[in-house]
């Protein structure tokens, strides 16, 4: 068969140019076009389906591949210029139970890495905005869950994101079932984005992925020796920064910027490394800064004792003799608390507290007071 054959059902069609199917109207446009779709493909309603034992796609498409050209694409869905969408799917049909809407599986590669790489299951690309409007670009992707009832985000809270999650929430409502009053709905709202990092196979001594790596700007990307073992791993200017905030929830009053929860291991762990000589961050990291403007800056919160005590009595402390104090910090700053261990002339190691009570200024050194305590006893707990 050839251009210009007509095409025969349940038969192969072949052409020399382009096959073009137009929906149109008499060149009069007395009538409009009949129907919401150009061409529709779909089993026979109630005689193929219930027959049929086996899947059934609706639409195949086949890009064709060059010797050395990249292959062309299988299906490419142009929107109408107005806003339109390039490619819709519904899972499941219109009014059909479950599918997914759109699956995209990538290709694997076979060849030496020079020549194919494996391809990603889905490509997301945010439109650009041209013009004198300051507007953002058009996100990467939008994903929301929970139903295609909801609006899509407006692009004031969405461009120029790479990705963009909204978890559903937790709608739930009481509905007849059988004659019976039940609740239906999910027991909990879902996360914007849940990130489970991979495992090497087998299981040996190196690490496990990241759930989620967030990098600032240029960051480089880590290597999974800096990032594995991490749920969360960020690193920028600023690595990670909570900021909590009231959501109207009654009863809730702690709201939290970060929360840390320890299991065989600290829950919160801060490291101080140094700086760069010479820069305006010569001085030492601290391994933890807090602020605040009218409450203390740390809060201890007591464990309960479970035994009564006697009452305190005054006793002498005892201190580091003046002229034989540690070497601090030039740069401390006012503030900075420092645990030293030290070893003394007896020959035993001891652990004492110190305290920054003067900043460092051009041309004086940080001035240290030693915190006295209590004489020291043995744990029993």
């Amino acid at each position: 068969m050839g251009s210009g054959d007509n095409i025969q059902a349940g038969r192969i069609t072949t052409g020399e140019s382009t096959t073009d199917i137009l929906g149109a109207v008499p060149t009069e446009q007395d009538v409009d076009f009949n129907g919401i779709v150009i061409l529709r493909v779909a089993p026979q309603p109630g005689l193929l389906e219930p027959s049929q034992d086996h899947l059934l796609d609706g639409i195949h498409g086949v890009g064709h591949s060059g010797v050395i050209s990249p292959g062309g694409t299988g299906v490419v869905g142009f929107g109408g210029q107005h806003q339109g969408t390039g490619i819709a799917g519904l899972g499941g049909g219109i009014n059909g139970r479950g599918g997914i809407g759109v699956h995209g599986t990538g290709g694997g590669a076979f060849f030496p890495e020079d020549e194919d790489r494996p391809g990603a299951g889905i490509v997301g690309q945010g439109g650009r905005m041209e013009g004198a409007s300051r507007r953002s670009h058009g996100a990467g992707v939008i994903v929301i869950a929970g139903g295609s009832e909801k609006p899509i985000p407006p692009l004031e809270d969405t461009g120029s994101v790479g990705v963009y999650a909204q978890g559903a929430e937790a709608e739930v409502r009481e509905v007849k079932i059988h004659n019976i009053a039940t609740l239906v709905g999910p027991i909990a709202p879902g996360p914007g984005v849940l990130g489970r990092g991979g495992v090497p196979i087998p299981r040996k001594e190196e690490p496990v992925a990241a759930g989620v790596i967030g990098l600032a700007g240029d960051t480089a990307i880590p290597l999974i020796s800096e990032s594995g073992n991490v749920g969360v791993y960020g690193a920028g200017p600023t690595g990670v920064r909570g900021a909590g905030h009231e959501i109207g929830v009654a009863g809730l009053s702690n709201f939290m910027g970060v929360s840390g929860q320890g299991v065989q291991g600290p829950g919160v762990n801060g490291i101080g490394r140094p700086g760069v000589v010479g820069t305006a961050a010569d001085d030492s990291s601290r391994g933890g800064e807090f602020h605040s403007k009218r409450s203390a800056q740390v809060r201890l919160v007591p464990q309960r004792l479970q035994q009564r005590i006697p009452n305190e009595v005054t006793v002498t402390p005892t201190a580091i003799l003046a002229g034989s104090e540690p070497a601090l910090p030039k740069d401390g700053r006012a503030g900075d608390l420092m645990a030293i261990e030290m070893d003394m002339e007896d020959k035993q190691r001891v652990c004492r507290l110190w305290f920054c009570v003067q900043s460092a200024t051009s041309g004086r050194p940080a001035r240290w007071a030693q915190v006295l305590v209590g004489s020291s006893f043995d744990g029993q707990a």
